[in-house]
């Protein structure tokens, strides 16, 4: 169970590095097409709100698939049990 758990955080870690390096990106695109420079504190800033974010949205979106599914299980298990037997 710990080395699953390790691999989750490896993941996490990772997804999180790739979030980083993509607003920089951004940033840096922006930066040149406007004149400006981000410091390293901002695009570490839009960075974590931007993960964090993300992460509730995808918990959300998790929970709600699987609430869905149970819906639909028990409404097919309720009709499934009514249905005549021959």
């Amino acid at each position: 169970m710990s080395t699953n758990m390790d691999e989750e955080e490896r993941q996490l870690q990772r997804l999180k590095a790739a979030v980083h390096h993509t607003v920089g990106r951004l940033c840096q695109s922006l930066g040149e097409n406007h004149q400006m420079e981000f410091s390293r504190q901002v695009i570490a800033a839009i960075s974590e709100t931007t993960f964090r974010q993300w992460i509730t949205r995808f918990e959300i979106k998790c929970f709600a698939a699987y609430t869905v599914t149970e819906i639909y299980y028990c409404v097919f298990s309720n009709r499934f049990m009514r249905m005549p037997r021959h």
